[in-house]
């Protein structure tokens, strides 16, 4: 194992690349910081780890022109701390060429070097050379979450009326994707002008949480305010007063001293904290897998949240990698302390790490805070974690605050969620089934368009009318509650029907084709299925194992109807073919496991009178194996349909006579064929139509002599001619035996040629 700690070189670098006016303040944060991380557990456990060795010194790189310093840039194999910092001076370069290769590796260099390019761009003193606005602003569409903030303070560096322009565009574009939009207002709040801080405080308003979040951060960044909080009625009373300033005034207003001094206190000490998340995760990737562990309990009780935040990362990774039984019972307590987290963001990933294992520890710990009132003084987002664990996990601690929280506007549908699992586990009494009810029911009545969340709750614990108004939705013009409606009319088992009705809606249609499957066994429903194929290819299996599953509980007349609709839709054989074997294995009692149905799944009723419609499925599903060149199992389809002992009518018997005979040909076992041939002939002897029928019969032998030549199979088809004689007789039509002569001709073996020890001697004249 091999670890790389230049942690000293690395504060000390961050220094020396500092404004001068800022030095004294960061000097003090990068050291302060420095002291509380020497002495953490972490750096105990790291230390402890080499042995007591002095930490490796960053490269001595003396040169500097930019293709030395690209170099070093673009190794995965250097030191991410030396990287980063052979960027910043590759940017302080500020030459043509090094800015022609810094666009270039922006562009299309891979994501790690994009990502240290960012970072010196965001930190560096040096000025952002106008030129990497392009590559910059087209990297907004593509950025990796993880990047996001990098590029956003990078942008924001730039001073560009333009650029300005398309950021505000974009950060008040409600249907611009998620994750630019953030990064462009992240951008803003380091652009000091009255259009941006105009576009934030507006922002402040916006529907999305993650916008008015960053929106409140960036003028906090851009004011230096931070005393007034999301409370945006101030922020815009701040703004009315300001607006009017004349440029010079609004300039001399963002650039107070303490707003200058906490700008560079946050940069310092981002800086710093980045440096010190790559050492960490760098040592604990080359550790063993037994000092991980211990690796991760120590980061879990480091002082420095960031360490904190990190080991909560590579726990989530482990989780990925191993499974949950990579997480130990030592873990699993240490996280469980993180529930007293100084940090609210720390305490909400510990709660969904706790989650994601379904632990039951962790639920009875939230349930405690839920009991004792604890949870109020909690901010929104670790409630909300509460209320996650709660319904993976549920307790009945969490039924009163969450019947508290379910008209808030942020965690209600959380709180639903919850309540329908602590429901679905027997924890509500009767009156609190029906508070649930009625808290649901008015959040689904008073929206256009009610959340999911609200529709399964009401679902969970509503009346008969409230069903009919979640029927309803099923209708909404909205696919989100189209969807939630039909998932929970689904997950409750209500009538199939009422989604058969809309099978063609593509929302409705993979719900309705997994329910039917499951309990489908009705003639609406199964030919519903028939008639309604997936509008898209991807659900193409999920359709075909619910027609074979239903197929295995109707009647076998509407199995062969299905057969018939589906074949004049042009659906394939193979899939027609599969819905016959699943009646046939249901009735006949011999396949129910092979239709992979649940073990309380409706069955095929069964009863005297479906003798007739078996022997057709059989029938079917025989010709339809002959038409694809399957005569073996085509010749037990025909074979099993005699031992079912049914009457059946006259043509049904000549198509099994047929069947049989030209399956026993094409299987190389003429003999058979012609003795089944002489008992039909025999059934038929006092009929008018015995000479038609002989002719039919005897076409079956020809057509397999003439497949076989055309084949160059001659020893099979003399094979078939010499089974054939006995059926032939005098009063044969012209036609059939001048066919059968010339067959005979052809396939006959060529004349043998006398040796000449054989032939008569000549006799002299």
């Amino acid at each position: 194992m091999t670890a790389r700690l230049s942690f000293s070189n690395l504060a000390l670098t961050s220094l020396t690349t500092r404004p001068r006016s800022s030095f004294k303040p960061s000097l003090v944060l990068l050291w302060a910081l420095a002291a509380l991380w020497i002495t953490s557990p972490t750096h105990a456990f790291l230390k402890s780890l080499l042995g007591g060795g002095a930490a490796s010194q960053t490269s001595n790189e003396t040169d500097t022109s930019h293709l030395a310093l690209a170099e070093i840039v673009e190794n995965p194999d250097r030191d991410p701390a030396d990287r980063r910092q052979a960027a910043v001076q590759w940017l302080a370069l500020q030459t043509p060429e090094s800015i022609t290769r810094l666009t270039d590796d922006l562009h299309h260099a891979d994501p790690d070097v994009r990502q240290i390019l960012l970072q010196a761009i965001a930190s560096s003193p040096t000025p952002v050379p106008p030129a990497l606005a392009e590559p910059l602003t087209l990297m907004l569409a593509t950025i990796p979450p993880a990047q996001a903030d990098e590029l956003a303070v990078a942008l924001g560096r730039l001073l560009d009326v333009k650029l300005t322009a398309h950021l505000v565009k974009l950060a008040e574009d409600p249907a611009a994707p998620a994750d630019p939009r953030r990064a462009a207002v992240v951008a803003l709040g380091y652009q000091p002008t009255k259009t941006t801080v105009q576009s934030l405080v507006g922002l402040l308003q916006d529907p999305s949480p993650q916008i008015r979040s960053a929106a409140l951060g960036s003028l906090e960044q851009v004011s230096g305010i931070v005393t007034f909080g999301p409370d945006a009625d101030r922020w815009r009373l701040w703004w009315q007063q300001n607006s009017p300033l004349t440029d010079a005034q609004w300039s001399m207003l963002l650039s107070g001293g303490l707003a200058g001094r906490a700008k560079d206190l946050r940069q310092s000490r981002d800086v710093l904290r980045q440096r010190l998340i790559d050492l960490n995760r760098q040592v604990y990737i080359d550790l063993d897998l037994p000092d991980r562990e211990k690796m991760l309990s120590a980061m879990l009780a480091d002082p420095l949240g960031e360490i904190r935040a990190l080991s909560m990362d590579l726990i989530g990774q482990r989780m990925l990698d191993m499974g949950a039984d990579g997480i130990t019972p030592a873990l699993r307590a240490d996280l469980l302390r993180r529930l007293d987290d100084p940090q609210p963001q720390i305490q909400r990933r510990a709660v969904l790490l706790l989650r994601d294992l379904a632990d039951a520890d962790g639920a009875a710990a939230v349930a405690d805070r839920l009991s004792n009132g604890a949870w109020r003084a909690s901010p929104p987002s670790v409630i909300q974690a509460y209320l996650l664990i709660m319904a993976r996990v549920p307790r009945s601690a969490i039924v009163g605050p969450a019947m508290e929280l379910l008209n808030d506007a942020t965690l209600g549908p959380d709180a639903a969620r919850a309540l329908s699992a602590a429901a679905d586990a027997g924890l509500l009494s009767p009156p609190e089934l029906t508070a649930a009810a009625d808290g649901a029911r008015q959040q689904v009545k008073q929206t256009d368009r009610p959340e999911p969340a609200y529709i399964q709750l009401l679902g969970r614990t509503g009346a008969d009318e409230d069903w009919k108004r979640i029927e309803a939705l099923l209708d909404h013009p909205d696919d989100t509650v189209r969807e939630a409606a039909a998932r929970t009319w689904a997950l409750y088992g209500r009538p199939l029907e009422p989604l058969a009705a809309r099978a063609a809606d593509p929302i409705i249609q993979p719900i309705f084709y997994s329910e039917a499957g499951r309990r489908g066994n009705s003639a609406e429903i199964f030919l519903t299925l028939v008639d309604h194929p997936p509008a898209k290819n991807a659900l193409a299996d999920a359709w075909t194992d619910a027609l074979t599953r239903v197929a295995a509980r109707v009647t076998p007349d509407l199995v062969l109807t299905a057969h018939h609709r589906l074949e004049v839709a042009g659906q394939p054989a193979d899939l027609r073919e599969k819905l016959l074997t699943a009646s046939i294995s249901a009735y006949l009692g011999d396949g129910r496991t092979t239709s992979a149905l649940p073990p309380d799944a409706p069955t095929a009723p069964q009863g005297p009178g479906l003798g007739l419609d078996l022997a057709n499925l059989l029938l079917t599903r025989a010709k339809l194996r002959q038409a694809a060149g399957n005569f073996d199992p085509a010749r037990s389809d025909y074979q099993r349909i005699a031992a079912l002992g049914q009457t059946l009518p006259e043509d049904a018997l000549e198509q099994i006579e047929d069947g049989l005979i030209t399956t026993n040909l094409r299987l190389a076992a003429p003999d058979i064929a012609a003795q089944l041939a002489l008992t039909a002939i025999g059934r038929w002897r006092d009929s008018d139509v015995l000479s038609d029928r002989r002719d039919i019969l005897i076409r079956l032998f020809v057509d397999d002599i003439a497949q076989r030549r055309h084949d160059n199979d001659l020893p099979g088809a003399r094979a078939t001619l010499q089974a054939l004689e006995p059926l032939l007789e005098d009063n044969l039509s012209d036609d059939l035996r001048r066919t059968i002569s010339e067959l005979r001709r052809q396939i006959a073996p060529p004349p043998t040629t006398p040796s000449p020890a054989t032939q008569p001697a000549q006799t002299r004249p």
